[in-house]
């Protein structure tokens, strides 16, 4: 088999683009997990504007709470948990099942294609050669006096 010839199979290209797609999605989280390094804050906090106020007003007028009796707070964290942001657990599970999805109509269709290939492809070539190797044995053309031992 030629070095060149290995490049032909289908599968070398398989393997070649889900690295390549590994890839690209390892440099874009390492990408965005930079990003969110560098920059803490991901959503910016906007002043609270009183409902009696003109909204066309450059600067809001900010709204000062009464004061009301509160439940003394916890301490504040200090650990890796306080920096994660809410997350809308609806959307986030909508797009896990979107992801599955997904993933499972991939891996559907790469497996019919396989199938497809091994059955149209793979399997005829190798009938053929078991049939013409059946049909050619060398122990069955060869005479008896050729298959004798010399001493």
């Amino acid at each position: 088999m030629r070095f060149g010839s290995r490049f032909l199979h289908p599968m070398v290209w398989l393997v070649t683009g889900e690295v390549l797609v590994l890839a690209l999605l390892l440099g874009f989280s390492w990408h965005l997990f930079l990003s969110q390094r560098n920059h803490p804050e991901a959503v910016p906090s906007w002043p609270i504007v009183a409902p009696g106020a003109d909204r066309r007003s450059p600067v809001p007028a900010r709204v000062t709470p009464a004061p009301a009796v509160t439940a003394p707070s916890p301490p504040p964290h200090s650990g890796p948990a306080a920096r994660v942001p809410a997350v809308d657990l609806a959307r986030l599970n909508r797009d896990g099942a979107a992801l599955e999805q997904a993933q499972a109509s991939v891996v559907s269709r790469l497996t019919a294609a396989l199938r497809a290939y091994l059955e149209r492809v793979v399997l005829p070539a190798v009938l053929r050669a078991e049939r013409a190797s059946t049909a050619t044995s060398p122990a069955t053309t060869q005479s008896t006096a050729a298959s004798r031992k010399i001493p």
